[in-house]
């Protein structure tokens, strides 16, 4: 909520000017179904002392300051706020990041039959050979999972700095940190995957089950956190 001037009209000043006749002369006035209330909140959201009040409020035992109509509209305006960030900006990042993973399986199931297709007789690899439209989409749909990732690690962290070690009582924290935690690897491989020239037959075959294991253990998660 931010703050913005407004300027008084007055009503009969406003009828004259457009020409209608004023409302006490017609006999009735408006009315409204609601009270309109405004308030300066701006520094209970932006300001140290703000947070402190609002900690206060958190960790009263009397539940009946929570009607008081003040407390309700600062409610209501965090709960809003928390509301969009979800809903804009952390929900569309799982989203993206669990069709980028589904997309990636594919991808990689089909890397793993072209590389086959580069063993030598000595079981060896040769990933260099492959063609490069393959490889680019690969890490292409990697640095979009990365940057998927930048945004649920920037609010996690948001949230631990608002909790404090709260942070770590909560299981869907936990969900977070162990889904990241296996982005990252999955990363990691991806691009070793890549990069790997001359890689060994069985070892290749048991990373790239790794990997998609790992991938699918992600996908699970991911809708786990959207049920929350």
């Amino acid at each position: 909520m931010k703050e913005a001037p407004c300027v008084h009209v007055d009503e009969q000043f406003y009828s004259e000017q457009i020409g209608e006749v004023a409302a006490e002369k017609k006999g009735f006035y408006k009315s409204y179904p609601v009270d309109v209330v405004a308030m300066r909140i701006g520094w209970i959201i932006g300001e140290p002392e703000g947070k402190d009040f609002l900690e206060e409020v958190l960790q009263t035992e009397n539940l009946d300051i929570y009607r008081i109509s003040t407390i309700q509209m600062i409610v209501e305006f965090l709960y809003s706020k928390q509301k969009n960030q979800l809903l804009y900006r952390l929900v569309p990042a799982y989203l993206i990041q669990l069709i980028i993973f589904e997309i990636i399986i594919f991808v990689n199931e089909s890397f793993k039959e072209k590389a086959l297709a580069t063993m030598d007789s000595e079981n060896k690899l040769h990933v260099h050979e492959l063609d490069d439209g393959i490889k680019i989409g690969l890490l292409v749909l990697n640095i979009l999972n990365i940057i998927c990732l930048i945004v649920i690690i920037n609010f996690n962290f948001q949230f631990l700095r608002n909790k404090g070690w709260d942070y770590f009582k909560r299981i869907y924290s936990w969900l977070d940190i162990v889904t990241l935690t296996l982005n990252f690897v999955v990363a990691i491989m991806i691009m070793e995957e890549l990069n790997d020239e001359g890689r060994d037959l069985q070892t290749f075959v048991d990373d790239t089950k790794l990997l998609r294991e790992l991938i699918v253990l992600c996908i699970i998660l991911g809708f786990s956190k959207l049920g929350q």
